[in-house]
C-alpha cells in the first residue's frame, strides 16, 4: 500500500514512487506534492508526518513567488514599467539618495537595501506600514546596481509597497481576490482566522549530525551584527531575537499578515495551482499573463555569488532561476524556495507547474533537496510523454 493519499495520472508513476520511497525511508518526514503539466493536475500527493490533503503549514521565502505573481499583473497590464524609478510610484523612496534607483534594480536584489539600521521589530513585520516607511528612509547597504545579494525580508516590503503606492489597496488583499479566490490557488498571503484551524505549525529541521558543525557556524555568522547576511535577517543579535524567530508563520500576528518576503502559508497544491493558472489556462480561465510578460519578469538579471548568502545564486524578478547549485527546474524557468524547504515554480520549457511542502523544516535550509530530485524526474516524465 502506498504510503501517500491522493490522485496522479498513471504516466506520472516515476514521481510518485520517489515521492513514496522518501515517505517510506525517512523519520519524522511528511510532505504534500502537486504538479501541473498543460494546465491539467497530474500529481496531488501527500503523506507521512502531520501532512494531510488540506493541511496548511509556513512556505517562508516561496510566498516571495507568489506575491511577485502579483507585481507581474501589474506589469502585465501596463501599471508599472520596469526601468521607472522607484520613486516614480512611491515618493518616499527617494529619500537618503534612493531617487533613481530603478524597479528593475530593486526587484532583482541589487539596490542594497537589505535592511535597515536597528532592524525592524515584531511590530514592523506584523503590520507592514511601519516598516515600509523605515525601508523607504533606509539608505542602501552598496552602490545600487553594482552587485546584488538577498534582500531576504525587504524583498517583500518593497513589492508590497509598490502596490499599495500604484493600486491603491494592499498586495495582500489582490492576492486574496485575484489568485486564492479568483483562481482557486490555496495558497495565502495572510491567513484568514476561519482557516487558521488548517495550520501546522513549522517545527525546526533535523539536520544531518555531519552538517551540525557548519549550521552552527552559519548561525553565529547570521547573529554577528557587522556582516551583510545578519542584517538581511533581520540581525538577531540587533534586535534581541533569534534567526527566523520574528518573521515565523507560527507566530500569530506574523501569519494573520502574511508579510510577501517571508510569512506565507498555504499547501503544495496551492503553489501549483497559483504558477499553473499564472502561465496558462486552468479549468476555463484565462492565464494572468501573458508570454511577453511572463518574458519581462522571468528574464535573469542577478547571477554569481550573492552578496548576503555567499553562495551561487541567480534572480530575475523577485523569482529565483535554476542554477548548477539549485538545479530545481529548466532554464526557462522561475518560481521560489523557503528556509524550510518548500519550492514552487513554473516551468515554461516543460510547461510544469510544481508545488511541495514539507514537514517539518528540511535541512540545509532553501530547497529541499527531495523536491529537487522529485523535480528532475517529472521533467523526465515529461521528455518521455512529448517523445512516445
Amino acid at each position: 500500500m502506498s504510503p501517500s493519499s491522493g490522485r496522479h495520472d498513471p504516466a506520472f508513476q516515476p514521481v510518485v514512487e520517489l515521492f513514496d520511497h522518501y515517505l517510506e525511508s525517512l523519520e519524522d518526514y511528511g510532505a504534500q506534492l502537486c504538479l501541473y503539466w498543460r494546465g491539467v493536475p497530474v500529481v496531488d500527493r501527500w503523506g507521512g508526518v502531520e501532512a494531510s490533503e488540506d493541511s496548511v503549514t509556513g512556505m517562508f521565502s516561496a510566498g516571495k513567488g507568489i506575491a511577485a505573481l502579483c507585481i507581474a499583473a501589474l506589469v502585465e497590464s501596463g501599471e508599472l514599467e520596469l526601468d521607472r524609478p522607484v520613486a516614480y510610484y512611491w515618493p518616499e523612496f527617494a529619500a537618503a539618495g534612493k531617487a533613481d534607483i530603478s524597479v528593475r534594480t530593486v526587484l532583482s536584489h541589487r539596490a542594497g537595501m537589505i535592511g535597515v539600521p536597528g532592524g525592524f521589530t515584531h511590530e514592523d513585520l506584523a503590520t507592514g506600514f511601519s516598516a515600509r516607511e523605515k525601508l523607504a528612509a533606509a539608505r542602501p547597504y552598496w552602490h545600487p546596481g553594482s552587485d546584488f545579494g538577498y534582500h531576504a525580508i525587504t524583498i517583500g516590503m518593497i513589492m508590497e509597497g509598490l502596490f499599495l503606492a500604484i493600486r491603491g489597496e494592499q498586495l495582500q488583499a489582490f492576492h486574496a481576490r485575484e489568485i486564492r479566490i479568483g483562481r482557486g490557488a490555496d495558497v495565502f498571503l495572510g491567513l484568514p482566522a476561519d482557516q487558521d484551524h488548517r495550520y501546522v505549525p513549522v517545527r525546526p529541521a533535523h539536520p544531518d549530525p555531519a552538517l551540525q558543525e557548519d549550521l552552527a557556524d552559519l548561525l553565529a555568522y547570521w547573529g554577528n551584527r557587522d556582516t551583510l547576511t545578519a542584517v538581511a535577517m533581520n540581525n538577531p543579535a540587533r534586535t534581541g531575537g533569534r534567526a527566523l524567530g520574528d518573521v515565523s508563520p507560527n507566530v500569530p500576528g506574523i501569519r494573520a499578515f502574511g508579510g510577501s518576503g517571508h510569512a506565507a502559508t498555504g499547501t503544495a497544491r496551492g503553489i501549483a495551482r497559483a504558477y499553473a493558472t499564472a502561465v496558462g489556462e486552468v479549468d476555463g480561465v484565462p492565464p494572468l499573463l501573458s508570454d511577453e510578460t511572463i518574458a519581462r519578469v522571468s528574464e535573469q538579471h542577478s547571477h554569481g555569488t550573492d552578496l548576503v548568502l555567499g553562495a551561487e545564486m541567480a534572480f530575475a524578478m523577485v523569482f529565483m532561476k535554476p542554477t548548477r547549485r539549485l538545479p530545481f527546474a529548466s532554464h526557462a524557468a522561475f518560481g521560489h524556495d523557503g528556509a524550510g524547504g518548500a519550492l514552487g515554480y513554473a516551468d515554461p520549457l516543460y510547461e510544469l507547474a510544481f508545488g511541495y511542502t514539507p514537514y517539518p523544516m528540511q535541512a540545509p535550509g532553501g530547497a529541499d533537496p527531495k523536491a529537487i530530485e522529485l523535480s528532475r524526474v517529472a521533467r523526465e516524465v515529461v521528455r518521455g510523454l512529448e517523445e512516445s
